[in-house]
């Protein structure tokens, strides 16, 4: 519930991420425990002193108490449109100048050199090789985004790893797969005897939907033009 209306829920969710019983949680504020059950039941509104304390003693984010606003610890989401430009960016300038990439050096010029003459309406088109170059630096902007509200570390860890090791199986031949979870290695096909046809093959290929799998489909280097 947003708004004031669920500030005692949002309390009482704190109280509980921090492991303390209700009135630990009101001494380590110098608040007493009629108070804090007051506010979580809805009886009582906190005043300023109050949500000062309890952001100071937890590193809580007074917008998110007040009326639900980004996270418990005050992370925002990451733009992943903006951020996919960033990384190419970045991904253009390795190549350019680490890699020696003749092309990227070519467009970093052009973008950045006195007199840019690169229309920035074109910058999408010329950056997606380079994008795709950065692929893993996009998927941490997207594992963090879809791990930020996830108040135990832990979980937060351990979420972010399960869906990474997800999306590189996705992308692994089907064949490594197998091996993997260790079913045994497709037997030779025979051929055929003379005079008989052998029966249609239908090819059923492996889909594991992973988070962030929609935003990258190529090498993990640029290809020249």
């Amino acid at each position: 519930m947003g708004g004031l209306e669920g500030l005692g829920s949002r309390l009482a969710e704190l109280v509980k991420a921090t492991g303390l019983s209700q009135g630990n949680f009101a001494a380590r504020i110098d608040a007493s425990p009629a108070f804090m059950s007051d506010i979580i039941r809805g009886v009582k509104r906190p005043g300023a002193e109050f949500l000062y304390r309890i952001r100071e003693a937890f590193g809580v984010s007074v917008d998110w108490l007040l009326d639900g606003s980004g996270t418990m610890r005050g992370e925002q989401a990451v733009s992943i449109e903006t951020f996919k430009f960033i990384a190419a960016q970045v991904m253009l300038a390795r190549f350019a100048k680490i890699e020696g990439d003749p092309e990227a050096a070519k467009l970093l010029s052009g973008m950045t050199g006195v007199g840019a003459s690169i229309d920035t309406g074109d910058l999408g088109d010329l950056l997606k090789p380079y994008l795709k170059a950065g692929e893993e630096i996009v998927l941490a902007a997207i594992l963090y985004n879809g791990h930020i509200a996830t108040t135990d570390s832990a979980e937060r860890i351990s979420g972010a790893l399960n869906t990474a090791a997800a999306y590189y199986d996705s992308k692994r031949p089907l064949d490594v797969l197998k091996a993997a979870m260790g079913e045994q290695p497709t037997a030779p096909e025979s051929k055929p005897a003379a005079g008989k046809s052998r029966p249609a093959q239908q090819n059923i290929g492996l889909s594991v939907k992973a988070a962030g799998r929609d935003y990258f489909e190529g090498s993990k280097k640029p290809k020249s033009k």
